[in-house]
């Protein structure tokens, strides 16, 4: 069975937090109850969601182990000769699959590799500076 989890980044915080529960109604995220990320009595927020932004962990982990979420900045490296160039870019889900989206570039690559090494370097909201950094 697929893993399906989320964190969220608090907008009011500043600060990324785990979901621990979520509830839907017509569609619509209605409902969540987070925890924090190292300790999670240091942080819990249950009710509406409006000072959240959900991101789905992608059921792969990067080469140290840590999952990859949505929103996370990924650097892919080739690891067998002919491989197409180092990358870095945003996790994104994009046209039915999760891609890492250089949008600098104007270029996106599969998540999913068996030939090339990723390792997470931070997320959007709190590394920003890392993709635009890189987008030569």
């Amino acid at each position: 069975m697929r893993m399906i989890k989320f964190r969220a980044w608090d907008t009011m915080r500043k600060m990324m937090v785990n979901v621990d529960d979520m509830e839907f109604y017509d569609g619509e995220l209605n409902w969540v109850s987070t925890s924090g990320m190292a300790d999670p009595n240091e942080y819990q927020n249950d009710g509406a969601p409006s000072q959240l932004i959900p991101m789905q962990f992608t059921g792969i982990n990067d080469d140290s182990g840590l999952g990859i979420y949505e929103g996370d900045i990924v650097r892919s490296e080739p690891t067998t000769p002919g491989d197409s160039d180092t990358m870095i870019g945003v996790v994104t889900f994009l046209e039915g699959s999760w891609v890492i989206n250089n949008p600098h570039k104007r270029i996106a690559e599969s998540l999913f590799s068996e030939t090339k090494g990723r390792r997470i370097f931070g997320n959007i909201f709190q590394n920003a500076e890392l993709l635009e950094a890189n987008h030569g």
